[in-house]
């Protein structure tokens, strides 16, 4: 399975992943640990235990749960968090506003 299929399924069934990605890769890296360490491994998992296996490649990379949460929301949009969605428009909006007046010190502030 793909990370945008498992990100797609995991937005879909959980809304409270859609505006988080802290909660999002929690999740992901869960999944993760399950398919390496047996159960009993994971009930004592160390720091130094999971530091190493993110070090080495073992969990799912960080960046590519992001990137992969922004693709489905980009083509799934019922998929997205509305109240950031909202936001980022204003933002964008607001900065579109302040460069075509050229307030840039306006924007900076």
């Amino acid at each position: 399975m793909t990370m945008v299929e498992r990100v797609k399924e995991l937005l879909e069934n959980n809304i409270s992943l859609r505006g988080n990605d802290n909660k999002l890769l929690r999740i992901i890296w869960e999944e993760d640990i399950a398919q390496i360490l047996s159960q009993a491994e994971q009930q004592v998992i160390t720091l130094n235990t999971f530091l190493a296996l993110l070090e080495e490649g073992s969990l799912s990379n960080p960046k590519a749960v992001s990137r992969a949460r922004r693709k489905v929301q980009q083509d799934n949009p019922y998929l997205r968090d509305n109240q950031i969605y909202d936001l980022r428009q204003d933002l964008a909006q607001k900065m579109r506003m302040y460069a075509a007046t050229g307030n840039i010190e306006e924007m900076l502030r």
